[in-house]
């Protein structure tokens, strides 16, 4: 009866389902839950050009506040509901990126993360990523992490 059981959870498990737009509860499982992972359905490729990467407006978010944390050397997110902080936000608005204009504006009258989805997916993400760990409300590098600074060409 185990096996039956298992066998119908596993059929179920690796189905598309209309709900998750096609995707099938374990790539949901990875999406949401290790998005960075190779069993994630949304991939990063290793060759993309910097020129490229450059015109990723997200992209560019999330590199700017790994360089905040690189800098830092940790990030205090707010006490209360572990938001970025709001001169992370500000400083977001330095970024001479013209493709994020139009994303930042949405933001710039209220710099708070619970006023915009783009910050609050920017810090649950970062969240997600293998070399950052959130230890008592700080993010921080890894080691792993910190080496993967030291090899990267992107500074």
């Amino acid at each position: 009866m185990n096996e039956d059981v298992e066998i119908i959870w596993s059929k179920y498990n690796l189905a598309p389902l209309r709900d998750f737009q096609g995707l099938t509860p374990n790539q949901m499982d990875s999406l949401l839950y290790k998005p960075y992972s190779k069993t994630s359905p949304v991939q990063l490729k290793d060759n993309l050009t910097d020129q490229v990467l450059d015109k990723i407006p997200y992209f560019r978010l999330t590199e700017e506040l790994l360089k905040i944390i690189e800098l830092k050397g940790r990030l205090k997110l707010t006490t209360t509901t572990k938001s970025l902080p709001t001169n992370v936000i500000q400083a977001s608005y330095t970024i001479t990126n013209s493709l994020l204009t139009h994303l930042l504006k949405k933001v710039s009258e209220n710099q708070k993360e619970k006023n915009s989805d783009l910050f609050t997916t920017l810090n649950i993400t970062t969240r997600g990523m293998e070399f950052i760990k959130f230890n008592r409300g700080e993010l921080v590098f890894t080691k792993s992490g910190i080496e993967w600074l030291k090899t990267k060409d992107r500074k």
